[in-house]
């Protein structure tokens, strides 16, 4: 019973929609809006890389990971993304992950960053130093 009230309930409700039409003619056009802001180029930085097997620094967790970046501006007010992947980045099927990111390589372990004026450090609070090489992209866009 239940089921037939239902499907009748959906039956007339569709019909009461798509009896609605419009009546008369379609009126004039509103009023023209402000004119918007002048866009802008913006300038943009790809910066790939790597760290190999064992290639972080420390003894312990976290290990860390440095690469000098170019030096962008004078202000420090950039927009950074960083991501990484364990596939081949040539593979155009390589998936890039956003960092930070946890359970990695195992459980529990983390893979982040920060960034700096021209520095940028790759951190990874695994048991241990992954066995597998890291490729990583720096994606920068300064701000005025």
């Amino acid at each position: 019973m239940k089921k037939l009230s239902f499907i009748a309930f959906v039956l007339v409700s569709s019909l009461s929609f798509t009896s609605c039409t419009k009546q008369g003619d379609t009126g004039a056009a509103g009023a023209t809006g402000p004119a918007g802001s002048q866009g802008q180029n913006l300038s943009y930085y790809y910066i790939p890389g790597y760290i190999l097997p064992g290639g972080f620094t420390g003894s312990a967790a976290p290990y860390q990971f440095i690469d000098i970046l170019p030096t962008l501006d004078s202000h420090n007010s950039n927009l950074v993304y960083v991501s990484f992947t364990i596939q081949d980045p040539s593979d155009p099927k390589a998936i890039y992950y956003s960092m930070p990111a946890t359970n990695v390589f195992t459980t529990g372990d983390e893979l982040y960053y920060t960034f700096g004026h021209d520095t940028l450090a790759i951190f990874y609070t695994g048991a241990s130093q992954p066995g597998y090489q890291i490729n990583w992209r720096a994606d920068i866009i300064p701000q005025p």
